[in-house]
């Protein structure tokens, strides 16, 4: 609300700068003075990780159905074959014997020709199995399919038989086949040719809510084990000498009841693991029993379309396997208070809380793979809205291979017994495409502008191929990618963006890369991602600073010299913004919020007050 009289011009310069980077040690391209660099070279984390956190680097995707196992690699997964159809209805179960594979379909179970890729019918059963295991049992192996009503079975090469007692679930444990009624009894024997002997042991919980019968790890460190029981509840444990099942730590009121709970429920390491719907817990019955959550939930999750409930699990030597059933519909939350065991029978609170997805929207169903470390998406399907109804590891064929049984179609693919860098590999067959989803990155409350992205390639050419594409400000939609190029060839290639003959970046506030590989003829050559990097650079809101020189000497504004310098200096003790401007302009679009934040004043000495002051302000509002 006051003109000051100035000497000479407003010196308008930008005050909306960084300050300079500082250099320790060797000098890299982060040290950059314009520019600043983001690079994904590292994705051993896996899948899980919707959104970078500003100052956190992270080596884990969003979503990938590539191969993340490798540093500095990143390849196409095994190559999946579907086999022949046998009949068109829903595969239950798969089993081993003799170095071939069964597959039950609905009311029959068909062995598999891996030379003629074929299927046979060898058994009818009564209704559809329940579960099938493969063991020695009297000195013979034997395959057994259980249909909650009998057990039909073939021991060695001869015919097959069936035993009518009320089974629905196989576990095997002491020599002896254990077996569960869908009321819950528990039987065992050590001849399906005779009779089951009927424990006093039964779940005590409503009938049908067991899930899983399994062999794990005895609490006391017992080599033979221990006998346990899976149930909508949680875990129980049989107890031999009193013939009872007894509830372990991962049971009601530690986890609440659901239909989900324990389904496909197994042992892996010396830990059993047990589903929650998309949750997983991992139950170690040692000195101090153990219980954590390392479930497809943790972090953020899995993108909604690839989301389920694990509905069946199996061990390997790398991993452990599970398959999801994306077929429900709706979305169904619980928090679920986590308690941390301490020895059989005590446990202690962790204050862990644990969101459990119950069943998702209609998706895509993925297998998964979990190192201890990283989820790993092992294979996904085209098929929306079909579960993985069972998966089996096995070296039938003398091929060690993942079995999975999926919209009425049996599928394998190589299932590797150690980890191997890819460039070592000369015999692998690799999928012909698969694509990965960078973490959204640059999540700061500051403008950026990308500049480049730099893709580093191994294996390219012109019929193995990269397509580099790019998305802005979360949108997750498969149209919002923007595509850069498509790389065939080796080596780091600079892409300026947005167009090549068009340098002058790309604003964003967050931005997420995304990377297609395809393979020409060729199975077992990948293209194979090195890194990826972007160049981009921090910008602020354009803010201006404005000098200038008061003449406290001119009083034709109506204000005395001494007036005017109190003036000044009460808007720096103000600590407020003020209105300012030196344009004679009524549109007000040369006016500005600003501070006071310089304040020089060069005045006479003695009587006299005249003075000038020199005066920085600068704009606090864009």
């Amino acid at each position: 609300g006051r003109n000051l009289p100035i000497q000479g011009r407003v010196l308008r310069s930008l005050a909306s700068r960084f300050p300079p980077k500082v250099a320790t040690g060797d000098v890299g391209v982060e040290q950059n003075p314009v520019i600043s660099t983001k690079t994904w070279r590292d994705v051993t984390g896996g899948v899980g990780v919707e959104t970078e956190e500003p100052r956190e680097e992270t080596n884990s995707v969003w979503y990938s159905n590539l191969s993340l196992r490798h540093r500095a690699h990143l390849v196409l997964p095994s190559l999946t074959t579907q086999t022949a159809s046998a009949e068109a209805v829903d595969i239950d179960r798969i089993g081993e014997l003799n170095n071939s594979i069964y597959a039950s379909h609905d009311n029959a179970v068909y062995e598999y020709s891996n030379s003629a890729d074929t299927w046979s019918k060898v058994r009818d059963l009564a209704r559809a199995a329940t579960d099938s295991l493969t063991l020695v049992l009297n000195g013979s192996e034997t395959l057994c399919f259980a249909t909650e009503q009998e057990v039909d079975y073939l021991i060695g090469s001869s015919t097959w038989a069936r035993n009518t007692t009320d089974i629905k679930f196989l576990a095997e444990w002491r020599g002896f086949l254990w077996g569960l009624s869908n009321a819950g009894s528990l039987y065992f024997t050590s001849n399906l040719g005779g009779s089951w002997t009927l424990t006093n042991a039964t779940v005590p919980w409503a009938e049908g809510s067991a899930t899983q019968l399994l062999r794990g790890p005895d609490p006391s460190g017992d080599p033979d084990d221990a006998l346990y029981c899976a149930t909508q509840a949680g875990l129980l444990i049989y107890d031999n000498e009193n013939e009872r099942f007894v509830p372990t730590r991962l049971y009601k009121p530690s986890i609440p009841f659901h239909p989900d709970n324990g389904k496909g429920t197994t042992t892996w390491r010396e830990s059993i693991y047990f589903p929650s719907g998309h949750g997983l817990f991992r139950f170690t019955p040692a000195g101090v029993t153990q219980i954590s959550v390392v479930g497809l939930d943790q972090r953020d999750g899995l993108r909604s379309n690839r989301r389920g409930t694990i509905v069946t699990m199996a061990a390997s030597a790398n991993d452990l396997l599970v398959g999801l059933d994306a077929s429900g519909g709706g979305t169904e939350e619980q928090d679920i208070n986590l308690l941390h065991s301490q020895g059989f029978g005590r446990s202690f609170f962790s204050g862990q809380r644990w969101n459990q997805v119950g069943q998702a929207k209609q998706g895509i169903p993925p297998i998964l793979g979990w190192n201890t470390k990283a989820w790993e998406v092992k294979w996904d399907s085209a098929t929306q809205g079909k579960g993985i109804d069972h998966i089996f590891v096995s070296n039938a064929f003398s091929q060690h291979r993942l079995w999975w049984a999926h919209d009425k179609r049996v599928y394998y693919m190589p299932l590797p017994v150690d980890i191997v860098n890819p460039t070592q590999l000369t015999s692998q067959d690799y999928g012909s495409s698969g694509f990965v989803d960078y973490p959204w990155f640059g999540r700061e409350d500051i403008p950026k502008t990308a500049y480049a992205l730099r893709l580093q390639m191994r294996n390219c050419d012109n019929s193995h191929t990269a397509l580099l594409q790019y998305a802005l400000d979360f949108d997750e939609n498969d149209s919002a990618f923007v595509t850069v190029a498509t790389q065939k060839k080796n080596g780091e290639v600079t892409y300026p963006l947005p167009l090549a003959e068009n340098q002058k970046g790309v604003p964003f506030s967050v931005i997420r890369p995304r990377i297609t590989l395809n393979r020409g003829t060729t199975p077992t050559l990948s293209p194979d991602v090195v890194k990826l990097s972007l160049d981009y650079g921090k910008v602020m809101n354009d803010l201006w600073q404005f000098d200038f020189t008061v003449d406290l000497t001119d009083e034709r504004t109506g204000y005395t010299p001494t007036s005017t310098g109190k003036f000044i200096r009460g808007l720096i003790a103000a600590k407020e913004n003020c209105d300012f401007t030196f344009r004679d302009d009524p549109t007000n679009e040369e006016n500005y919020w600003v501070r006071v934040v310089g304040y020089r004043e060069i005045a006479n000495t003695g009587s006299t007050s005249k003075a000038q002051a020199v005066v920085s302000v600068v704009q606090v509002v864009s």
